[in-house]
């Protein structure tokens, strides 16, 4: 291994290794949880995508959604 690959490989492990950290090991504690608290089940998903709290969360994060593409397409052609 030449020393260019070793200085690319020790950039690479800790980039790696933070990722995983802080995204891959969250969503896999979060898709654990869904299914063992209070009931095991589709119940929760259920019980989730039934409550209007959801509906306002997901309706808000559409409209920023869409407002930040536009205004960052906008911006980028100026």
């Amino acid at each position: 291994m030449s020393s260019f690959q070793r200085w690319a490989f020790g950039l690479t492990v800790p980039a790696a290794l933070l990722t995983i950290c802080l995204y891959v090991v969250p969503i896999l504690q979060v898709l654990a949880l869904s299914f063992t608290e209070p009931t095991f089940g589709f119940g929760n998903y259920v019980e989730m995508f039934g409550s209007a709290a959801i509906g306002r969360v997901v309706r808000t994060t559409m409209i920023v959604s869409a407002v930040t593409t536009v205004l960052t397409i906008v911006v980028s052609y100026v």
